[in-house]
């Protein structure tokens, strides 16, 4: 199982549901569960 963020974390970028990182990665990746992953949330900051 591999999860592909679709986001740069490094830069708390906020979710805009484009999933194109996904698109260009996911082909490469064979005999795998791939998993789109796009949002996060933090609770505590009550970030989006």
């Amino acid at each position: 199982m591999v999860g592909i963020n679709n986001r740069d974390i490094l830069c708390l970028e906020k979710d805009s549901g484009n999933v194109s990182v996904t698109e260009k990665i996911a082909p490469h990746l064979r005999d795998v569960i791939k998993i789109s992953a796009s949002g996060i949330f933090n609770h505590y900051a009550g970030v989006w």
